[in-house]
């Protein structure tokens, strides 16, 4: 039992681990604790049963080290650039919380006191004897409490949620990917600005009041951009290093994701700049299994989760296509891309019908050379009436004009009704209460 220290009943604003490699700490009373790599370099295990935790301090772990908290009242944690893999609260109360710039992945919130996860059970049943039983009986709290918490650019992968309240707290600029949530999850005034969602399950959950990012096309237009640049300069890269052969080990996706959180931390550093860092970002879902949980109270999260999960497949099955409608109008949901784009259009039009090689006729001054400002609202004439207008081309090269120019038009006029009309024709499938019923035809 050298390796293993045990506190029962103390109350002490210092945690002292020596040399040893566990550390357990029962209905005890903990103020002001710092636990670092460098403090606390032996140490691969800390359990908190039953405790008072005030104002305790977790930065710079690298080491893996495993923490469980369980049946605690936890006030002022501060998580900061640590990694750590096995991260637990299991029937805890946390207030006045934050995880900032850390990798927690298999990070559990529970409130099952009866079934701590891994051997935790097995090990404190045989140190605390006789104090077990009651540790874990299913009576002593039905749920766990996450209130006025903070995440801030973390990475929450194999996250598992089970029968907690996650009150008036935020998810900011997180990559949270295998998200499982199980029964009786409630989020309420919530902040999910900036997260990202992977390939997760929201099970039996409630949402009410949440706060999202649909993001501004402006954005989603120069975060395209930029990952065409990215791309292109890793190829480069991978050609120069591979000596004159093209290869794709360096992979683009993750560096954009790495370059977008340093751009993200560093302004974040400023303090002027967090409203415009939240503005800017876009929570995304991608492959979200949503069936179980209720948006009742949140339809417009519903919806836009809905969207996302349609793009996504968009684009792995119409790539061309889900190009072509995101510079054109954000896949159908933006007035302003599709304005913007069409003024593009017109305005190239009216440059190829200004050239020597077009030539209209019945039209007042056209075919003899006007000004800049007849052709534009040629143009434009022809984009919105579709052709129907007193001229003639007098030659087939722009009558392949007119036609190209007509048929554009045709496909900004469907989608401009697709963004007027989609809304409403969805306000039929509105997410109904956490019922049976409603469950089945949300998906639908």
């Amino acid at each position: 039992m050298e390796d293993q220290k045990i506190i029962e009943n103390e109350k002490f604003d210092s945690l002292d681990t020596g040399e040893h490699k566990e550390i357990i700490c029962n209905n005890s009373e903990l103020d002001n604790i710092t636990l670092t790599d460098n403090a606390n370099i032996n140490v691969k295990e800390c359990i908190f049963v039953n405790s008072t935790i005030r104002k305790m301090t977790v930065s710079g772990i690298e080491s893996a080290k495993r923490i469980i908290f369980i049946n605690c009242k936890v006030r002022e944690l501060l998580i900061e650039d640590s990694y750590l893999p096995h991260l637990q609260f299991i029937g805890c109360d946390i207030f006045d919380s934050k995880f900032e710039n850390s990798n927690l992945p298999g990070l559990i919130f529970s409130g099952d006191t009866g079934k701590p996860p891994g051997d935790a059970l097995t090990k404190i049943q045989k140190l605390l004897k006789k104090n077990s039983k009651k540790v874990f009986s299913k009576d002593l709290i039905n749920e766990s409490v996450i209130n006025r918490t903070e995440f801030l650019f973390c990475d929450l992968n194999d996250m598992l949620v089970d029968q907690t309240n996650f009150v008036d707290s935020k998810f900011k600029h997180c990559h949270i990917e295998q998200l499982k949530i199980m029964n009786d999850v409630v989020f309420q005034n919530i902040d999910f600005s900036g997260s990202k969602f992977i390939e997760s399950s929201l099970g039996n959950c409630v949402f009410r009041k949440i706060k999202f990012r649909k993001g501004f096309f402006l954005v989603s237009w120069l975060d395209a951009v930029l990952r065409k640049l990215l791309s292109t300069a890793c190829l480069f890269v991978n050609f120069v290093l591979c000596k004159g052969h093209w290869n794709r080990s360096i992979k683009t996706e993750g560096s954009l994701m790495h370059f977008r959180r340093f751009l993200k931390r560093f302004l974040y550093k400023c303090n002027k700049f967090h409203v415009l860092v939240d503005l800017i970002s876009i929570t995304n879902f991608r492959e979200i299994r949503y069936k179980e949980a209720d948006f009742s109270e949140e339809y417009h999260f519903w919806l836009h989760i809905q969207d996302l999960d349609f793009i996504h497949t968009f684009k792995e099955r119409h790539p061309i296509f889900a190009s072509i409608t995101f510079w054109t109008s954000n896949h159908m949901r933006s007035f302003g891309a599709l304005f913007f784009s069409s003024l593009f259009v017109v305005f190239v039009f009216s440059l190829l019908y200004s050239t020597g090689w077009t030539e209209f006729i019945y039209w007042a001054n056209v075919g003899e050379r006007g000004a800049a400002e007849t052709y534009f609202y040629l143009s434009c004439k022809i984009f919105t009436n579709f052709g129907i207008d007193p001229f003639d081309a007098a030659n087939w090269k722009t009558e392949f004009l007119v036609i190209a120019e007509i048929m554009i038009g045709y496909f900004a006029l469907g989608t401009l009704l697709s963004i007027i009309l989609f809304p409403f024709s969805r306000r039929s499938s509105m997410p109904q209460s956490n019922t049976k019923k409603g469950n089945e035809e949300q998906r639908d």
